[in-house]
């Protein structure tokens, strides 16, 4: 995925939002002072802060997941981005970017049979009794991602460490993958995270 981040102090306005068809993902979130910015607040955040798939709060977050330190300034830090999801057929080029200052994540992988896939997005492994289960390639395309980039041309069988799980068969490469933010402010500033409608705000910590 994308990654961003965010910061603020306390009292300022919290506004996050993704483009339209994206689903919202929180990775972590931590609320404290100078000494204490590794305070990690992320559960309560997902208690307390989401709602109806978005964050929207204003006069200060300890307003709703409590104050770890009574009187002295703090910040609220989220990491969070959205996940997209891109598809290609064997030799076809694989060119995934983001916008600078962000960081490209990979969530999931997959390559195999092309017959092993529904066309629905999210069905990553609709299998029909004749195909083979698609092979788990997450990591091999994480450690491939250089400069928040990926690019690899003549087709992902074509990775050393990949290779050719069916010879001659037709495959279908699939992956998952997200922009993530990172947003902070401090005490008693509004905190406001959206997604588009239909989507799942996810808050990972």
């Amino acid at each position: 995925g994308v990654v961003m981040k965010f910061a603020c102090k306390d009292f300022e306005p919290v506004r996050i939002s993704v483009p339209a068809g994206r689903q919202l993902i929180v990775f972590s979130a931590s609320y404290g002072s100078d000494s204490h910015s590794d305070n990690d607040v992320t559960q309560a955040v997902i208690e307390y802060l989401v709602n109806d798939n978005a964050i929207d709060h204003e006069g200060g977050v300890h307003t709703a997941i409590g104050d770890p330190e009574p009187g002295v300034p703090k910040t609220f830090r989220i990491v969070y981005g959205y996940s997209q999801r891109f598809t290609c057929l064997d030799f076809q080029p694989v060119v995934i970017s983001v916008e600078e200052g962000l960081s490209l994540h990979v969530f999931r992988a997959t390559y195999g049979s092309a017959n092993v896939y529904n066309t629905e997005p999210g069905d990553l492994e609709a299998q029909v009794p004749f195909a083979p289960p698609a092979k788990d390639v997450t990591k091999q395309i994480a450690d491939i991602v250089v400069n928040n980039k990926l690019v690899h041309y003549g087709g992902v069988h074509t990775i050393p460490t990949i290779g050719d799980p069916e010879p001659g068969v037709l495959k279908k490469f699939i992956l998952s993958y997200g922009v993530v933010m990172k947003f902070a402010c401090k005490d008693f500033e509004p905190v406001r995270i959206s997604v588009p409608a239909g989507r799942q705000l996810i808050v990972f910590s």
